[in-house]
């Protein structure tokens, strides 16, 4: 009996020198359903977030349970920001995050972030129409993705209202599991691993396909119903903000790694790019290509635009670089249409 009280007391002392460590370094924090239906989930307000593993910050998200330095009234914001884990940008300070260069170069206008972990642009456009709702961008609704060869079969589930939204855990044993951090480093290392097992299993099912090649040109074709699927899937995106009135932009940033002959390699595919490209503008989307200014970046600097001194160079989320040029960008549309509502 003496025995086992001195293994569950060792087990409560390593498990919470094991959360102070991860208070520190790695603490993902604590996710609940978001009512509003602006994004699928939010962080707990106030809630303190650290990261080492993969670039470097400490932060608290606001009262809404997002990363942004204030929180503006719901009638005033000009520039709404929604996306993935790339715009929520927890892998940089909160001073070089693109929404926060944005908000310095614009300090006449409020811009804020809604942008959370697992929302790629198929979430972003199903959520759009209740995040319009909330915030009622007057300006711009900002979005971002790091892929433009989009899935046919995703796409129509959100056209269908049958996409399914990522899940919370607001109650019972795995709510108040996560809220110990050593608990959710854990798990969050076993789903980690999970899912690289399934990126190196369709790697290598992939290269077997390319080991043995068809003799016609692998050449990308996109039927009709891909395309029409498309033009409606950003058309959804369109009837959501036309009752604010605002403008929507798309911005693109592409992964990309270094060639043994040092060149700059992007994996996207012309055919897709020009598709998407062609898309957003029969729905009056302005879209932005950040191909270009990340290969300038490449070949001026040595820089990538994703990848951190602690990972990869060249993968993963988005850098301080990334972001700077991004902001840039997304500044320049800004003032190019504000001139043109003047003319």
């Amino acid at each position: 009996m003496k025995w086992l009280f001195k293994a569950v007391a060792a087990g409560i002392l390593s498990l919470a020198i094991l959360s102070a460590f991860n208070l520190i370094y790695s603490f993902s924090g604590i996710h609940i359903a978001n009512p509003s239906g602006a994004t699928d989930y939010t962080w707990q307000s106030g809630q303190p977030k650290s990261n080492m593993t993969e670039g470097f910050s400490w932060l608290l998200m606001d009262e809404n349970g997002f990363r942004n330095k204030k929180v503006p009234s719901k009638s005033s914001v000009n520039i709404l920001m929604m996306g993935s884990s790339h715009m929520e940008a927890l892998n940089v300070s909160k001073e070089e995050d693109c929404t926060s260069l944005l908000s310095e170069a614009l300090p006449e206008m409020s811009v804020y972030n809604i942008g959370m972990s697992g929302h790629t642009l198929y979430r972003c456009v199903d959520n759009a129409e209740a995040a319009c709702e909330v915030y009622s961008p007057s300006d711009f609704l900002i979005l971002e993705t790091d892929a433009v060869a989009l899935s046919e079969e995703e796409m129509s589930l959100v056209l269908s209202g049958n996409a399914a939204a990522i899940p919370s855990y607001d109650s019972g044993l795995l709510f108040y599991l996560q809220k110990i951090p050593a608990i959710k480093w854990i798990y969050k290392q076993c789903t980690d691993w999970i899912s690289l097992s399934k990126k190196v299993t369709a790697s290598l099912l992939d290269s077997l396909e390319d080991s043995f090649p068809e003799e016609t040109a692998n050449t990308t074709t996109l039927s009709s119903e891909y395309q029409d699927t498309l033009s409606s899937f950003l058309g959804k995106l369109q009837e959501a903000t036309g009752k604010t009135g605002c403008q929507t932009v798309i911005f693109y940033h592409p992964p990309a790694s270094a060639a043994p002959s040092g060149e700059i390699l992007f994996s996207t595919d012309p055919v897709y790019l020009k598709a998407f490209a062609d898309a957003c503008a029969m729905q009056d989307i302005l879209f932005l290509d950040m191909t270009e200014d990340f290969a300038s970046l490449y070949q001026e600097q040595h820089l990538f635009a994703h990848g951190f001194s602690n990972t990869a160079v060249g993968s993963g989320h988005l850098n301080r670089y990334g972001h700077e040029l991004i902001a840039r960008r997304l500044f320049e549309i800004i003032q190019n249409v504000q001139k043109e509502s003047l003319q």
